[in-house]
């Protein structure tokens, strides 16, 4: 490679390999390039000033690499780039203030490096950044940043931002994602973030955030995830949320009173999570299925709820995950719990229920989880593969609790009952039928949803998602082209 000399390739796209090397030099003879893409090699050394002879280079991606060094200030004289990727090495040091004359510049990448110190003031000048690069920032120069702009993606997690969160957010209208998790931030949420139009996903969680939440979100109306868990909000729930949410995590923080009724209107819900609040009253019977049909997980653990159970509740079949654990709920579990038929994880641990477990329970056939612990359940624990499957710890503090995974028996021989008869009470085959195809579709689509939502939010999952599907591509590639040569090959023969 070191005689290349293709003065017309406009791309070159290397990722997904393992040269293990420098930049070679045979790289910067190819001054037609507008798009090179290295990424996910292991590509090691500081990035050489020879760079600076590609001079129509719109797009340098060097993301998951072994580049170390500082990022040179001479980067700021590739006047034509528009993306620059550096995620993932080992650069160290500031961030150069020559970016800024990076006046093309869209998107940069510069997240999980060792860079240190505040965002140079030379940023202001990037009007066309639609994303502004994530690294151990500790503030940001408000006179820089707080300015109309189409900035679409802003991504200042886990850094060392302090103080309060800034309120000029009616500059920035046209954001669609915006993620401030993990820093130190202080105070109560500024008024001006209720001006979004287009946001699709707000996360503010572990921070120390306080004071009422009264955003009033219901006009942006594509708005899909909000995470506020692990700060310092006190007041009531938050209701104030568009007919589009899907998921709301709102959990350990110091929100009080009953939970409010209105949160059944949010009919795309997928995920509601309350727990580690100071909730007090029932639970409202507004949730149900026809309200809930979605809903895949419902955390109200770590509360002061009571009364009992609706048995709404034990309707919603599409629920995957139910914890309603260390309350105060009384009462029994109604046998339709038998309906849920998708149930995975079931926590009712450290509450006042009593009565029989369901005979019904034992037909939850993916059941992986279960905790009944520290309860007033009597009789026998039902009989069923999965039941007798669990630990006994997840059955203890039930005193007239008997039988299997207990180490001691029921003085009285228990009634061998034949759980396929147990469906909430009902036999109805028709319903089992339409459960199970309505369980496929939704259980795929919010199947999808969850692993596309965790690779687009979690970097470092989506670089190891993306380096699998390009391995995986490769061998589908050889695959095919051996089954059609053999094809070809017997066709050949026959003749």
């Amino acid at each position: 490679m070191k005689c290349v000399n293709f003065s017309s390739l406009l791309t070159l796209d290397l990722s997904g390999n393992h040269f293990l090397s420098e930049l070679p030099s045979w790289l910067f003879n190819l001054t037609s390039v507008s798009h090179i893409d290295l990424s996910f090699n292991f590509i090691h050394g500081p990035l050489p000033k020879s760079l600076l002879s590609l001079r129509n280079l719109k797009s340098l991606r060097l993301n998951n690499n072994e580049l170390d060094g500082s990022i040179p200030e001479w980067i700021g004289q590739h006047e034509h780039l528009q993306y620059l990727g550096l995620v993932d090495n080992m650069f160290h040091g500031s961030i150069p203030s020559s970016i800024g004359n990076l006046s093309s510049l869209i998107e940069l990448e510069i997240s999980s490096n060792s860079l240190s110190g505040n965002l140079p003031t030379s940023f202001g000048k990037l009007f066309n950044l639609r994303k502004v690069p994530n690294s151990n920032i500790s503030s940001i120069n408000s006179d820089m940043f707080w300015r109309e702009n189409s900035l679409d993606y802003l991504d200042i997690s886990s850094n060392l931002l302090t103080g309060g969160v800034p309120d000029c957010w009616e500059y920035w209208k046209g954001l669609s994602f915006l993620f401030m998790e993990s820093n130190m931030l202080t105070g109560e949420v500024p008024p001006s973030m209720g001006s979004f139009v287009d946001l699709i996903a707000l996360d503010l969680h572990n921070n120390s955030l306080a004071g009422n939440f009264s955003l009033d979100l219901s006009n942006i109306t594509n708005l899909e995830f909000i995470n506020i868990k692990d700060n310092n909000f006190s007041g009531t729930v938050p209701t104030k949320m568009p007919h589009s949410m899907e998921v709301m995590l709102l959990g350990s923080n110091q929100f009080e009173g009953n939970i409010p009724p209105k949160i059944c209107n949010l009919s795309s819900l997928i995920q509601l999570d309350l727990y580690h609040n100071k909730l007090s009253g029932s639970i409202p019977p507004c949730i149900k299925y026809e309200d809930y049909g979605l809903l895949r997980t419902l955390d109200l653990s770590f509360n002061n709820l009571s009364g009992e159970i609706p048995p709404q509740v034990f309707n919603l079949v599409q629920l995957q995950s139910l914890n309603l654990s260390r309350n105060h709920f009384t009462g029994e579990i109604s046998r339709d719990i038998g309906s849920m038929k998708n149930l995975e994880s079931l926590d009712l641990s450290s509450n006042k229920l009593h009565g029989e477990i369901p005979v019904s329970i034992s037909s939850l056939s993916f059941l992986s989880f279960l905790n009944l612990s520290y309860n007033d359940f009597t009789g026998q624990i039902p009989v069923g593969t999965q039941l007798q499957s669990f630990n006994a710890a997840n059955f203890a503090g039930n005193p007239g609790l008997c039988g299997a995974p207990l180490p001691f028996n029921c003085t009285k021989e228990s009634v061998s009952v034949d759980v396929t008869n147990q469906h909430g009470g009902s036999n109805d085959d028709g319903f089992e039928t339409e459960s199970l195809y309505l369980g496929m579709g939704v259980g795929f689509a919010v199947g999808f949803w969850g692993l596309c939502g965790s690779i687009f939010l979690n970097r470092t999952w989506r670089h190891a998602y993306i380096r699998f599907l390009n391995h995986v591509a490769d061998q589908l590639h050889v695959f095919v082209v051996v089954v059609i040569n053999r094809f070809s090959g017997t066709r050949a023969s026959s003749n």
